[in-house]
């Protein structure tokens, strides 16, 4: 059985500029920020700011084994390895992979065509894109980042616009016995405020890691060119479950009683044919439309039930929110 996950949330930090170079260091400068707080479970030992490819490296302050990878090239790399990509990747956009093995202090051969990148690249989950950086940290977007013990997730956002940008890497898919999996999730610059309406659509073609497309990578099956995966169900529209305002007519919210509902988002791979839906996000799902910036609901006393990704200080215009939950679903 999975351990359940605590999840923890930097807020924005300070934006610099709205180059590539920008937001690495900015992002950079967030994390170091929660150092020394052990309520932080990963730090960053490795990075490159000054030249391509931009990264940050980052590991479990334990020493456990696991390294996550957040990158971008702004010019073509003599090689493209095959451990964490199928193509060329696309010069500016935004990457991010997980080394479920990985345990070197910094990366390897991100511009070779072959060789180990994390010390262990075993079961490594594909590059996967969060956007380009001018989509992703346009003026007025900060860096932020949620984590728990066995994952990330990088965002940016804007504290005026329900809008907001995301990756996640970690072991934050779940199989119907309850067992982790590696993911690495991009959603290629769609904002989370499309989180019910087809942040991630089904795509039958094969997803090279490497090219814009949106997709998650998974460990949950053998790793190759044609495997993604994507929302099984997704509650689309204005009018569905998923759309409707906190009130008295939304399904996930009963306000008299304070009581909230979040549902669990199942995923279903693009070439295993009858395969069903075997593996679904682990603690995080759709959830009532947030009134305010991070929304948090509490159980009795300081503990967090659920913290919603949404940037803005003032309400989404629709519903079915991200939120990340201290509580299996």
């Amino acid at each position: 059985m999975s351990a359940t996950l605590t999840w923890q949330n930097a807020g924005l930090g300070t934006k610099t500029g709205t180059t590539v170079a920008t937001f690495f260091t900015d992002m950079k400068t967030l994390m170091d920020s929660k150092a020394a707080d052990a309520n932080f479970k990963w730090e960053i030992s490795a990075s490159s700011l000054a030249g391509t490819p931009y990264y940050i490296w980052c590991r479990p302050k334990s020493g456990a084994a696991g390294r996550i990878l957040l990158i971008s090239w702004t010019g073509a790399p003599a090689g493209n390895n095959s451990a964490i990509l199928d193509t060329a990747p696309t010069t500016t956009l935004t990457y991010i992979c997980w080394f479920p093995s990985g345990n070197a202090a910094s990366p390897s051969n991100l511009t070779a065509s072959s060789g180990t990148i994390s010390g262990d690249d075993t079961n490594c989950t594909k590059c996967a894109v969060m956007g380009t950086t001018t989509s992703i940290y346009q003026a007025s977007y900060q860096p932020g980042y949620f984590e728990c013990e066995e994952g990330i997730l990088f965002l940016t956002g804007h504290s005026g616009t329900a809008q907001n940008y995301f990756c996640m890497a970690g072991n934050l898919a779940v199989d119907a016995s309850d067992v982790a999996y590696g993911i690495s999730y991009g959603p290629n610059g769609s904002s989370t405020s499309s989180f019910a309406t087809g942040i991630l659509p089904y795509v039958s073609t094969s997803v090279s890691a490497g090219t814009s497309g949106s997709y998650i990578k998974c460990n949950y099956s053998t790793q190759s060119t044609g495997i993604g995966w994507y929302h099984a169900f997704v509650p689309t529209g204005s009018t569905t479950w998923a759309g409707v305002p906190i009130g008295t007519s939304d399904i996930l919210t009963d306000t008299s009683n304070s009581n909230a509902w979040f549902c669990p988002v199942q995923l279903v791979s693009n070439v295993t044919k009858g395969g069903g839906f075997p593996i679904k996000l682990r603690q995080m799902g759709w959830g009532p439309q947030a009134l305010s910036q991070f929304t948090v609901y509490s159980t009795t006393g300081p503990v967090v039930a659920a913290r919603s990704v949404h940037t803005a200080s003032t309400a989404s215009s629709t519903g079915g929110t991200l939120w990340l939950t201290n509580f299996k679903m």
